[in-house]
């Protein structure tokens, strides 16, 4: 019986979002092309480490961890020097900004009210205008000031998404392009006469052929998750830039009052309000710009993702919901294994699996004899 040679097992794709920087540059040492990206971030994480320091930190977790950590300080950061610092009115001691806010906060938390709604409520606790424009003004650098920072990261975003899409754009066409190779061959095995000699590299073939895709989808699956935590962070931002406008927005308003209620020494401070809640507009609409822009880069991206999924399964005849399902069954056949009155731990049950395959071979030969597609 002939049997065809059967070349190696296309290499596996090398997935870099989770390796290690000490694993990641050890492939760039090995003369493997790392995407820059990747060898940037494993360079400098390294230098960072003492010489010792055994780290597992791969660079997938490195990135959610910075993520996390923006979404983190977006709320927590202190208060503008300038809100920290006491004002003074034709040389008058105005109080401390800060202090003021954190009485507000004692009584209602201004996370849970519109700039509106904290401005009517200071309001309707005698508050004085001047008191309010301080209180305003303080809000509106803070926001100010995590506007503008939410800016650069949501630039920084959408450079991580268009990396990521151009990643794998180019790991998917050698994907595919090594699917059309195996398809090429198992074709090739079905058209030779002497079809019976042959089943084995055909065999072979398959199980390349589902390897490469398994490995794509997953990959895809990876990638899908972090474009997802990318969109998350985005909305994020885009929650900044509402807040920022609307704190900007009252701040104008009660800096106008000021001047009503006071035309001459209400003037300068009012001015002063009027700037520093127009400031704050002005940023917040810079931030929505980007943010939506990126919002829209990523979200393509996303789409293009689902995309690359249906070429994958088209090629290689594995689907994401394949995948799906064969995680769902190994964690079934993990807490089966605990279960030791389960039958499909029972002897008999081990011996029928190994029937059903040795019959494998016996049911293709009576394909190739009767002309059938093996594919059936």
């Amino acid at each position: 019986m002939e049997v065809s040679r059967i070349e190696a097992a296309p290499t596996k794709i090398i997935d870099w979002r989770r390796l290690t920087a000490k694993e990641i540059i050890k492939y760039n040492n090995d003369g493997v092309e790392v995407p820059p990206q990747y060898l940037k971030w494993a360079i400098d994480f390294r230098q960072d480490l003492d010489k010792n320091d055994k780290d597992e930190t791969t660079y997938e977790m490195a990135q959610n961890q910075k993520i996390q950590e923006s979404r983190k300080k977006e709320r927590t950061q202190a208060q503008d020097n300038e809100g920290n610092r006491q004002e003074t009115v034709n040389g008058e001691v105005q109080g401390n900004p800060a202090a003021d806010i954190q009485t507000e906060n004692k009584k209602t938390d201004p996370e849970d009210m519109s700039a509106k709604q904290r401005r009517e409520q200071m309001q309707n606790d005698g508050v004085s205008t001047v008191k309010v424009a301080k209180t305003f003004r303080a809000e509106s650098k803070e926001l100010t000031g995590q506007s503008n920072r939410a800016q650069g990261e949501v630039e920084n975003i959408q450079s991580s998404s268009e990396n990521e899409i151009s990643m794998l754009e180019g790991q998917m066409q050698d994907t595919l392009a090594r699917a059309d190779d195996i398809k090429s061959k198992i074709n090739s095995e079905k058209n030779k006469k002497s079809l019976t000699g042959n089943i084995s590299t055909v065999l072979q073939l398959k199980e390349q052929l589902k390897s490469l895709g398994t490995d794509a989808q997953n990959m895809l699956a990876l990638a899908d998750g972090d474009l997802n935590i990318y969109q998350a962070a985005i909305d994020d931002k885009l929650t900044i830039s509402n807040d920022t406008k609307d704190y900007g927005t009252e701040t104008i308003l009660i800096g106008e009052d000021l001047i009503k209620e006071n035309p001459l020494f209400g003037y300068p401070i009012g001015k002063y309000t009027i700037r520093t809640g127009q400031r704050a507009i002005d940023s917040g609409d810079e931030l929505s710009n980007k943010a939506n822009n990126a919002s829209e880069v990523n979200r393509s991206n996303i789409s293009e993702i689902e995309s690359m999924k249906n070429q994958v399964q088209n090629k290689t005849g594995v689907g994401e919901n394949e995948i799906k399902q064969d995680k769902q069954d190994n964690k079934n056949n993990e807490t089966n294994k605990d279960n030791k009155n389960d039958p499909a731990n029972t002897t008999a049950a081990t011996e029928t699996d190994k029937a059903a395959s040795a019959s494998l071979e016996q049911i293709l030969m009576a394909k190739i004899r009767k002309g059938q597609d093996l594919e059936a």
